[in-house]
């Protein structure tokens, strides 16, 4: 069984594996994009309003993000170390520790965020009129915090396994069901009630928790070591301390980045139609994300190899991996960034409310012209993470988010009067800086050495 799982893992073809490991996740992310996507066009018909409340909406679900990121990326580090090294008993202790962790970080992150909503919003500039939906919309999807949690982990140690197909089948599934909670509980078909924008809050916390039942049979059920029975459930204040040590950096990397994400939503909402930008910002988001997705593929895929091939005793290996990660995620994010550009306005019109089409459509062309470099970011990002080695990274973001996107959004966009598209150039030439500064991480390889 376990050699079974590492022979997978060393095929000579690195392309061939690579490309096995992403295609699976890039459909799965796809999907779940699509998903955003759909949802976004079903609040579309409610207005700007509910539009804001959703990028709201998505801020507070980033703190949420850096929590377990923290967490789920010590679980892929380690499953996928032991991995490599064949070591099936503390596969199983991983897994289970990391469950119990996230258990009591999913307590403590929704009471805290539960009290903390509307000074959030405040911050983010909701004011009495817009306050009460957006409240409604944020403090329901907390709800589902516990199902989030639970889910990144049971991801990350498939991932880690090297199985990234077990993650698309449940997201595929969430996906679907909360599509059709969508249609049903927005607009209120059949016998359902017309919740509106707290309808699609719901539907996302019962899709969610859907997901997180099918995570737990799944575990029990495959044929690699990560079965939830076959060991203690007693706390390991060893082992937590082995996945934070890992996963302190990243959270606070993902929550350094919500809080600049935050800082930058506030910026635009001080402009000139500041709401109708703000609007425009979710909507890019979730259209670029189609680019996003196969981004995320590769790091998930070069993190998986990556940590493997140190389990394995072979850095040379993961090396390869983890460029021939950054080849194939180029050529595909390129191309979807080519299309952004081309195909801005048409997918503008579709998706944003009257008022923020015209500033989501510049916002699509202008990022189109990072996508490769946004390749190269997030997955020698994930390479690195599956080494173990996540403080660098941080620093990484920490200076081109904080020391180049914030200042050069204030400067282009309310300094020099370019407005929205002068913070659309902020975002593109932060995240080209970015990449080159991954890069140059990477090529160093301190990451060589790093032990988990």
């Amino acid at each position: 069984m376990m050699e079974d799982g590492a022979r997978k893992a060393a095929p000579e073809n690195l392309e061939r594996i690579v490309w096995a490991l992403a295609w699976p996740t890039i459909i799965a992310n796809v999907l779940q994009n699509a998903a955003g996507l759909i949802d976004l066009y079903f609040v579309r018909g409610l207005g700007v309003g509910a539009q804001q409340a959703v990028t709201w909406g998505e801020q507070i679900i980033g703190v949420v993000f850096a929590v377990s990121i923290g967490v789920s990326v010590g679980t892929t580090a380690l499953v996928a170390r032991f991995v490599g090294a064949r070591d099936e008993k503390s596969i199983g202790i991983a897994v289970r520790q990391s469950i119990l962790l996230m258990i009591g970080l999913a307590i403590v992150t929704t009471v805290a965020l539960l009290y903390a909503a509307p000074s959030i919003l405040t911050a983010l500039g909701a004011d009495r009129r817009s306050m009460p939906a957006g409240l409604d919309y944020c403090r329901t999807l907390l709800w589902g915090v516990g199902f989030f949690f639970i889910n990144a982990v049971a991801a990350g140690a498939f991932r880690g396994a090297g199985d990234t197909r077990t993650p698309v089948y449940v997201f595929g599934t969430m996906n679907v069901i909360n599509i059709l909670l969508d249609a049903v509980l927005i607009w209120g078909w059949g016998p359902f009630p017309k919740w509106g924008i707290h309808g699609a809050a719901v539907a996302a916390v019962i899709s969610r928790g859907a997901a997180t039942l099918l995570f737990l049979w799944m575990l029990n059920r495959t044929d690699l070591p990560l079965h939830l029975r076959r060991g203690s459930w007693r706390p390991r204040w060893d082992w937590w301390w082995r996945l934070l040590r890992i996963g302190i950096p990243a959270s606070m990397q993902a929550g350094l980045r919500t809080l600049a994400s935050a800082t930058f939503v506030g910026v635009l909402g001080s402009m000139e139609n500041g709401a109708s930008v703000v609007a425009a910002l979710a909507v890019g988001l979730r259209a670029e994300g189609l680019a996003f997705m196969p981004g995320m593929a590769f790091n998930i895929a070069a993190s998986a190899l990556v940590g493997q091939s140190l389990g394995m005793g072979d850095p040379e290996r993961a090396k390869r991996a983890a460029w021939t990660a950054v080849r194939q995620s180029m050529i595909i994010m390129s191309i979807m960034g080519a299309l952004f550009y081309v195909f801005a306005d048409p997918l503008a019109a579709k998706l944003a409310a009257t008022d923020a089409a015209p500033y989501a459509a510049s916002y699509l062309r202008i990022n189109a012209f990072c996508e490769p470099l946004l390749a190269v970011a997030m997955t020698l990002g994930g390479a690195l993470q599956g080494a173990g080695e996540t403080i660098k990274p941080m620093f990484v973001m920490i200076l081109t988010m904080w020391g180049v996107r914030l200042p050069a959004t204030w400067y282009l966009g309310l300094r020099l009067g370019y407005g929205a598209d002068g913070a659309w150039w902020a975002m593109s030439g932060s995240t080209m800086v970015q990449g080159l500064m991954m890069a140059f991480v990477w090529r160093r390889g301190a990451w060589r050495h790093k032990k988990v």
